[in-house]
């Protein structure tokens, strides 16, 4: 299952819009018998990188991903154990 390019706007930041968004789709994949989850993240996005860090997602990769030709660089965080995610507040 692939989620691409879910985030909220710059307005809602700093609000938890994030962290529940997470949270949610952490719920849904337990509900259907998902343990682990993977998000990739550009490199260059640092507060990205630093969000899914402070929710524990432990930096497993980095590889190269191409969009329209240009080739970018990004990086994986993992949850082994996606419950940890549901008890993260």
């Amino acid at each position: 299952m692939f989620f691409i390019d879910v985030h909220p706007f710059a307005s809602f930041h700093r609000l938890g819009v994030g962290r529940r968004l997470v949270e949610t789709i952490a719920e849904w994949l337990t509900q259907h018998g998902i343990s682990s989850l993977l998000i990739k993240v550009l490199t260059i996005n640092g507060p990205a990188r630093h969000f899914y860090q402070a929710l524990g997602g432990r930096l497993v990769l980095a590889d190269p991903h191409e969009d329209e030709g240009i080739l970018l660089e990004q990086v994986g965080y993992r949850w082994d154990n996606i419950n940890t995610l549901l008890h993260s507040q």
